[in-house]
C-alpha cells in the first residue's frame, strides 16, 4: 500500500470517526431527561419590581421611560451576583394597545 493512500484514508477516517462520536454524544445528551418536579424546594421568591408609571403620547399610545444598567442581587446568602437589565419597574402595556419605551 502506498503512503499517499494511507494518508488519504486517514484524512477521511479521522474526521468521520470524530463526527460520529460527537453526534452520538449529542444524541445521548439531548435524550437525557431531567425531572426535578417535587424534588426541589423553591424558597427564594422571584423578585419582580412594581409596575412602571407611563404617560400618553400624541397618538394615544403609552410611553415607558426605562434605563438599562448593571446592578447586583443576592440570590443566596454571601456574595452578590452581578446583574444587567432595566432598573425601572416592570412595564405592562395593555394587550392590543400601542406602547413604546424610551
Amino acid at each position: 500500500m502506498k503512503r499517499r493512500t494511507v494518508l488519504k484514508a486517514g484524512l477521511i477516517a479521522v474526521p468521520a470517526a470524530s463526527a460520529a462520536a460527537l453526534g452520538g454524544a449529542g444524541l445521548w445528551w439531548a435524550g437525557a431527561d431531567l425531572n426535578t418536579a417535587g424534588k426541589v424546594r423553591f424558597v427564594n421568591r422571584l423578585a419582580i419590581p412594581p409596575l412602571a408609571p407611563s404617560r400618553r403620547d400624541g397618538a394615544g399610545g403609552r410611553v415607558f421611560d426605562l434605563r438599562a444598567s448593571g446592578g447586583e442581587h443576592r440570590f443566596r446568602a454571601g456574595r452578590p451576583t452581578p446583574t444587567w437589565g432595566s432598573t425601572a419597574p416592570t412595564w405592562r402595556p395593555r394587550c392590543g394597545r400601542r406602547a413604546a419605551r424610551r
